[in-house]
């Protein structure tokens, strides 16, 4: 949730910068819709770089872990 807002206030901060006179109004650039998809593809990297250097958890069955037999299941016997 924040993120898209975070982006989008980004976006128009550089297309608001990034303006031309037409008449009476003023309207972004085509340098300006560039720039913002330079800064869309620089985020995507960053966070593909991050999710590349987020380590991973690995789970191993008992089989793996000890290299013997499964382990057998635990039976609830009500006693403490």
């Amino acid at each position: 949730m924040h993120g898209t807002s975070t982006a989008s206030a980004v976006m128009a901060a550089i297309l608001a910068n990034m303006t031309m006179r037409l008449g009476p109004a003023s309207v972004p650039t085509e340098h300006g819709f560039r720039m913002t998809y330079v800064v869309a593809m620089l985020a995507t990297v960053v966070g593909l770089l991050l999710t590349l250097a987020t380590p991973r958890v690995r789970r191993f069955s008992a089989e793996q872990d000890t290299g013997t037999e499964p382990a057998q299941p635990r039976v609830a016997t009500g006693k403490h």
